[in-house]
């Protein structure tokens, strides 16, 4: 039976309390940069095709009704991708990993602070942020419209796109999410959740030049909520995320500074791959 945790900081205890022996303990990996390894001595994994070939088969959707997973909705699988391109970013060339694999940098924050969407902010990432043709402070991303089109009749005035240049290529902080129509409408999500928290904020008088701060702490900490309560829930065993909020970190080290395990964004998180299904349907605008 799973123990109860209480996670809500208002009242009585709100997670684990570490002691400072504890906590010296999760201090046992140097800090390796923002990629890194938790088992550096691990040797490497060794299948025989046979194996691999026999979890292929396994994974493929032969029945469209009974094969999915129920209890993982179909957006979820894009979600993930969405998730992985906020924590991790690798310009690292093939040529350059196979001359060095432990040079391997991380260009994105490997934390959920949705840095993909907000880049370095209004002053850094202008590019990214609507102006306010009233004068004051930029608060706002900016949104694309969809074209028209025969296909579809998808004829109108829909924001419903990405921003994009006269080229076509989203103007977002990673264009790794317009890889696909999922994807790009999961980032597009955001951009109105943020662009609608503003307009809430602005309704309870909340300070104009307080607002972006405001609105993208809110954004930030409903993705987060969301990840660790129902993707991550929906991922792993019953109980063990509350487990992992009780009991800490087991494996997971670092001395200052979190850092991306290639034994994670490499191998673990691959199960994304395998989550795709074999039809999709698409709202039309």
């Amino acid at each position: 039976m799973t123990k109860h945790v209480n996670l809500n900081p208002h009242h009585g205890v709100a997670g684990r309390h570490p002691t400072r022996e504890f906590l010296d303990t999760l201090s046992g990996h140097s800090d390796p940069g923002k990629f890194g390894r938790m088992f550096p001595g691990l040797p490497a994994l060794k299948v025989a095709d046979a194996a691999l070939q026999e979890l292929a088969e396994a994974m493929v959707d032969n029945d469209e009704l009974t094969g999915d997973n129920l209890n993982i909705p179909a957006g979820f699988t894009y979600l993930g991708q969405f998730i992985d391109h906020d924590i991790t970013l690798d310009h690292t060339s093939l040529g350059e990993k196979a001359r060095d694999p432990q040079a391997t940098e991380n260009f994105r924050t490997p934390s959920l602070d949705l840095d993909s969407i907000y880049g370095s902010g209004p002053d850094g990432s202008p590019h990214l942020y609507a102006r306010n043709l009233a004068g004051g402070k930029t608060k706002k991303l900016l949104i694309g419209r969809n074209i028209n089109v025969a296909f579809g009749n998808v004829q109108g005035d829909f924001r419903n796109d990405l921003p994009r240049n006269q080229e076509g290529h989203a103007v977002i902080g990673d264009h790794r999410n317009d890889e696909n129509l999922i994807v790009a409408q999961t980032h597009l999500s955001f951009l109105k959740f943020h662009n609608t928290v503003i307009d809430l904020l602005a309704g309870e008088g909340v300070p104009e030049e307080d607002q972006f701060n405001e609105a993208r702490m809110l954004v930030t900490w409903h993705y987060q909520w969301m990840v660790l309560h129902d993707f991550l829930g929906r991922l792993t065993m019953t109980g063990i995320v509350d487990k992992i909020l009780h009991d800490g970190r087991k494996f997971y080290r670092f001395k200052k500074h979190p850092y991306m395990p290639v034994e994670f964004s490499g191998a673990a998180y691959r199960l994304g791959h395998s989550m795709v299904r074999q039809t999709y349907d698409y709202n039309r605008v």
